[in-house]
């Protein structure tokens, strides 16, 4: 009965967990950045990073969209257009967009006001309304901090403490100061320097359980700390899809339970993959962040491309479990055993898809690992 209702959880988790949306607001005026912390929150190069107006001349808003997290890029207020009493319901009017996303406040999970050098009366007003009369969790970033920081160094010689602190003091002036959780000071161009990782789990924080569990699986990570973050959801995720193998042992076509089961696994591969930001898009966005040259970056995706192959394919899956001591095959056998036979498949199922699990987390990890030492130690 327990593995029964187990099961049902499982199902429905992995339900929940697949159609979860989380869709957030990054607010900014031209040139503050807001390509570039898209591109760093996805882990790719999604939105056109330029000097000019990349938003789009005729829409002012585009949408950018992985593994259901939506990030729409919204114009700043201050303009005759964009006006802070009117600016969303001027969204709807304005976007062609908003016949396939909502755009109403409440449509939102969360809002980032992308801030620049000069802190501007209306970002001030529009926090005041967003998180104050429409009661949603808006953060507030200001961005660049790298620039900000080397200038500090080479003309004061005021360490990246020191920048850091100033640039939050001088936030902290123009908004509440019981909002100061709600501060961060990030850089996309290197985003292990400032506070990038704490405004992800800000934003997990401000999100149900099943959102959060999304945001942290598919939102890219540059740190060591980041990575023991991505396991937790791993595991959940690989936990689920155990007991799914599990269940797969009650099919009753010959033949047929095997390749569902190598289908789990093919599932299950791919997203840990993308998990731990080792797809090839991914991979080349890491090395354009760090300015790496194309030789560099060819070798590393190389080897861990390499390195993760066999999580990829069939016949690499097949061999990684025979390496653990599992074969699809006698599964299959066991479970026409009359009586017992189903019961034991389905232990049979749930061990061998945990024990898969585990190898692949464990070498996902490791390539992880690998990029981030590889890409800090060529900083």
């Amino acid at each position: 009965m327990n593995a029964t209702v187990d099961l049902k959880g499982a199902r429905r988790e992995e339900k929940e967990f697949e159609s979860a949306t989380v869709q957030g607001g990054i607010i900014g005026v031209t040139g503050t950045g807001k390509s570039s912390l898209i591109n760093a929150l996805a882990g790719r190069d999604i939105a056109e990073v330029g000097v000019g107006e990349t938003t789009g001349v005729v829409s002012e808003i585009s949408t950018y969209e992985f593994h259901n997290i939506i990030l729409i890029d919204l114009p700043g207020v201050g303009t005759r257009k964009w006006r802070t009493q009117t600016y969303f319901s001027n969204l709807a009017k304005r976007s062609p967009l908003a016949g396939k996303y909502l755009l109403r406040p409440r449509d939102f999970d969360f809002f980032i006001i992308v801030l620049a050098n000069r802190i501007l009366d209306e970002d001030l007003k529009l926090y005041r309304l967003i998180s104050g009369k429409l009661k949603k969790r808006c953060f507030l970033v200001r961005s660049k901090f790298d620039i900000d920081a080397n200038n500090n160094w080479r003309t004061k010689r005021r360490t990246d403490k020191q920048t850091h602190r100033e640039i939050r003091a001088d936030v902290w002036r123009n908004f509440p100061k019981e909002k100061r959780d709600r501060v961060f000071v990030v850089s996309t161009a290197e985003p292990a320097r400032g506070d990038f990782e704490q405004l992800e789990a800000a934003i997990m924080k401000s999100l149900p359980k099943v959102k959060a569990e999304k945001f942290l699986a598919f939102a890219m990570t540059y740190t060591e700390q980041g990575l023991k973050k991505k396991r937790i959801v791993s595991e959940k995720i690989a936990g689920r899809m155990a007991l799914l193998s599990a269940s797969n042992a009650f099919n009753p076509i010959p033949g047929l339970g095997i390749a569902v089961d190598v289908g789990l696994l093919l599932k299950l591969s791919r997203d840990l993959v993308t998990v731990y930001g080792l797809t090839p898009a991914q991979l080349e966005h890491e090395c354009r962040l760090h300015q790496k040259s194309d030789a560099w970056g060819i070798h590393l995706k190389r080897k861990v491309m390499s390195a993760v192959e066999s999580l990829l394919t069939t016949r690499g899956i097949v061999s990684i479990l025979r390496q653990l001591g599992h074969g699809l095959g006698s599964r299959e056998l066991t479970k026409w055993i009359p009586y017992i036979g189903l019961s034991i498949a389905a232990a049979m199922g749930y061990r061998l898809t945990s024990s898969y699990a585990q190898e692949a987390i464990s070498r996902c990890e490791a390539q992880a690992l690998r990029v981030v030492k590889e890409v800090t130690a060529q900083e």
